[in-house]
């Protein structure tokens, strides 16, 4: 995990300050069976499930999504799963409980590396219906050089799948990042492309949800766009990145020479009406490969 470059971080909380060497995904690649959640129960909206983060309509859990997502009732979903092949099942299981989270017409939308498509399409086609394949080009961004392929890689699939009958607005079918946005996370999308696919395929007031956060781009984007989000994220690390992200509109960071949310600024932010729910979480999370 790497913090925003300005951040000091002796100033942050320990969780933040934990290093995931190699982390790309917090997943391990034997998908036992999961109970529908593990999370500590609490009063509030979500269900007996304890938030991480909870302000201003975006909200945190820190956990593993196949434990959470299930208690959820999101309009839209929006996410970016891992790509490697021994995590294809995530594609099958998301789309699974999708089926069963998403209201009638809701999408699904989620990216994938080309690689594996005709497996991941089968895989999520035996749950949801196939609507169509969203392009998100990169042309501002470093190309990937998918080496196994010799392929350098100037867009990526986002997969629209749908529960039931889509009756919602015509929308245009390609996305386009400016950037190549790494600074909260090393695998995060860029904020001109997320924002331009929240607004694209969610309106305002909608709840969307992404259970493959990271660095909470696609939270951020909800954020802008007047939509509320939920997002979970297994690393506790980027969650920490996340919701210091998220406030930064409340809490400006410091340009000081230390940088970062220092001192006063970051008891300010703990006591404000960001909340940050200190749980208790009995797993460490899986570095990611």
């Amino acid at each position: 995990m790497s913090t925003p470059p300005a951040m000091n971080q002796d100033a942050l909380p320990q969780a933040a300050k934990t290093a995931v060497s190699g982390a790309a995904h917090g997943y391990t690649a034997e998908l036992e069976p999961r109970p529908e959640s593990t999370t500590d129960a609490v009063g509030g909206g979500w269900g007996g499930l304890r938030p991480y983060y909870d302000a201003g309509g975006i909200t945190i859990f820190h956990g593993d999504c196949r434990e959470i997502l299930p208690a959820l009732k999101p309009s839209q979903i929006i996410t970016d799963p891992p790509y490697p092949k021994e995590f294809l099942p995530l594609y099958s299981w998301l789309a699974q409980c999708a089926a069963k989270v998403l209201p009638e017409g809701g999408s699904l939308l989620a990216m994938a590396g080309p690689s594996y498509l005709p497996e991941i399409m089968a895989s999520m086609s035996a749950a949801l219906r196939y609507h169509w394949t969203i392009g998100y080009c990169t042309p501002g961004a470093q190309a990937a050089q998918i080496w196994p392929r010799k392929v350098i890689a100037y867009w990526k699939p986002v997969l629209w799948f749908v529960r039931g009958e889509y009756s919602g607005k015509w929308v245009s079918d390609c996305v386009k990042s400016q950037s190549n946005e790494k600074a909260h996370h090393h695998w995060g999308q860029s904020e001109t492309g997320m924002t331009a696919l929240v607004e694209r395929f969610s309106e305002p007031g909608e709840l969307i949800c992404d259970p493959f956060m990271g660095a909470g781009t696609t939270l951020r984007a909800a954020k802008d766009l007047g939509r509320k989000a939920v997002g979970i994220e297994i690393d506790e690390a980027h969650c920490e990145s996340a919701a210091l992200r998220l406030a930064q509109d409340v809490l400006p960071l410091c340009s000081s020479a230390g940088g970062g949310l220092v001192g006063e600024q970051l008891d300010a932010f703990e006591h404000s009406g960001a909340q940050r729910y200190n749980g208790e979480h009995s797993n460490t999370p899986t570095p990611r490969p």
